[in-house]
């Protein structure tokens, strides 16, 4: 006769066997997880860039020669002029209602002399150094002792005289006023 067959239910494990695979894998998860929380939480506190907002920075330039606001225009890049060449910021309109990148009086105006009926153009004579202002806009944070940091990192404020220049020319701005952007 044949003897049956038990199943020794006893020693049977059902439970969750894991082999080294599984264990590689959960491993190269976590790892993940975990750069993905270093770079954007870690990384940036440790850079200062976490707390980094958009401030519109107010500039006036003085004495450029009357045809430099031809080569200033809004979305160019501002850099630092100095060996590090840094990004400052990127040129917006001058105020709410303007197109162009600096406010200057106009190198050509039409004008009616009292009493006449006839317009009269009146135009800078070449060489003519005219002021202008404008705005630009840049990333940074205020710091703890109230100084604006661009970047989180270089120190500026209103009357701070700045060599920067853009793709096309070089020029010192006086920082008049920074504020948060809307």
């Amino acid at each position: 006769m044949r003897k049956k067959r038990v199943k020794d239910t006893e020693n049977t494990n059902n439970g969750v066997k894991f082999r080294a695979l599984d264990v590689v894998i959960i491993i190269l998860i976590l790892t993940a997880v975990a750069g993905v929380y270093f770079r954007y939480n870690i990384l940036d506190m440790l850079t200062g860039n976490k707390n980094l907002k958009d401030y519109v920075v107010s500039f006036e330039i003085s004495d450029i020669l009357y045809s430099t606001e031809n080569y200033i225009n809004v979305g160019d890049k501002v850099y630092y002029n100095n060996d590090s060449g840094e990004e400052l910021g990127t040129l917006i309109e001058a105020s709410e209602d303007a197109k162009n990148a600096l406010i200057v009086v106009p190198a050509i105006k039409n004008f009616i002399p009292d009493g006449e009926n006839r317009a009269v153009e009146v135009s800078y004579p070449v060489n003519t150094r005219i002021d202008a202002s404008g705005r630009m806009k840049c990333r940074g944070t205020y710091s703890e002792d109230g100084g604006f940091l661009v970047g989180g990192t270089d120190y500026l404020a209103a009357g701070d005289k700045i060599a920067v220049k853009t793709d096309l020319v070089t020029v010192e701005i006086t920082v008049t006023n920074i504020v948060a952007a809307e």
